[in-house]
């Protein structure tokens, strides 16, 4: 009878080397708490620019860069998962990352209320694809017995 030795890889895969696992998990959690700290700014920066009529924004403007923002969360994590899995996690977290940040950060540059809604859909694109991302990358560099609590952590 013979035994075989498991493979390299399928050693490697449950078990990842503990260092990388860690620095995988604090740089997931600070990807998600990015996220939120953006979705919540918005929120609550609207009043600020409703009082001031930023671009002559009215509520009912502010409410449609809302929803927009939203729409390209929803978007963006729906679209996240087949492409993650043809170009890459870590491909796809900076690219998130990126987009997000990089459309936010136009945002105050924005000379119309148009531009400022369209920007905060872009933005929201990165934003949604950003959590689920995150999630499964910690997921797949922690051991079984620590993914619950790393998952709990990267959430908080």
């Amino acid at each position: 009878m013979t035994s075989t030795a498991p493979s390299p890889a399928s050693a490697t895969a449950s078990a990842p080397p503990a260092g990388r696992g860690v620095w995988t998990v604090v740089l997931c959690w600070i990807t998600v708490m990015l996220e939120g700290y953006d979705l919540v700014v918005l929120g609550a920066i609207i009043p600020v620019l409703l009082r001031t009529h930023h671009l002559g924004m009215t509520a009912g403007d502010a409410t449609t860069i809302a929803t927009l923002s939203l729409v390209g969360v929803a978007i963006g994590a729906v679209c996240v998962g087949p492409l993650a899995d043809r170009l890459g996690r870590r491909l796809l977290l900076i690219g998130s990352v990126v987009l997000f940040s990089v459309f936010t950060l136009l945002v105050p540059l924005a000379g119309s209320v148009t531009v400022f809604a369209l920007l905060r859909l872009v933005a929201g694109l990165g934003l949604g694809a950003c959590m689920p991302v995150s999630l499964t990358m910690m997921a797949e560099h922690m051991p079984a017995s620590r993914r619950a609590r790393a998952s709990t952590l990267t959430m908080t």
